[in-house]
C-alpha cells in the first residue's frame, strides 16, 4: 500500500482593514472582501478554495481546500484565518502547495517531514499580492 499524509496548516492574512472582516460571528464568511485596492485585493480567497500539491515534476499529486475562516485579533489588527487541509499527499522528493493563483511554497520531503506536514501561509493585505504573492 502506497504511503500517503494528510497536509495540514493555515493561511493568515493580516490587514488592519475593517472592510476585509465581517465580525459577524454567525457570519459563514467572517473574513471576506472584494478585489480592490481597499480590501488588498483578497476577494478570491474563501472557505473551498482548491490548495493543490505538485510533485517534482509539476504534476497534481492532491487536492484539498481552504476550511471555514475565523477573525482572530491581534495588537489591535485583524486577522483572518483559514484552515488548510489536504488528504491522502503520497510521498515525492519535493512539493509544491499553492492557492488557487496566488503561487506556490516548495518544500523537500525532508523539510515536510520536519515540519510534520503542516504549513503556514502569510499575506498581508496592505500590499499588492499580483507583485508579491506571498506577504510576510
Amino acid at each position: 500500500m502506497l504511503e500517503t499524509h494528510t497536509l495540514t496548516g493555515k493561511l493568515i492574512i493580516e490587514s488592519g482593514n475593517t472592510s476585509l472582516v465581517n465580525l459577524n460571528k454567525k457570519s459563514e464568511m467572517p473574513c471576506s472582501g472584494d478585489n480592490n485596492s481597499e480590501s488588498g485585493g483578497v476577494g478570491d480567497l474563501s472557505a473551498r478554495m482548491q490548495v493543490t500539491v505538485r510533485d517534482g515534476a509539476n504534476k497534481i499529486i492532491a487536492v484539498g481546500s481552504l476550511e471555514k475562516s475565523k477573525v482572530i485579533k491581534n495588537q489591535g489588527h485583524n486577522l483572518c484565518e483559514f484552515p488548510i487541509k489536504v488528504e491522502n499527499v503520497p510521498n515525492s522528493d519535493f512539493y509544491s502547495i499553492g492557492l488557487g493563483h496566488r503561487g506556490y511554497l516548495i518544500y523537500s520531503a525532508k523539510e515536510m517531514a520536519d515540519k510534520r506536514w503542516f504549513i503556514q501561509f502569510r499575506l498581508n493585505a496592505f500590499v499588492d499580492c499580483k507583485v508579491a504573492p506571498f506577504c510576510s
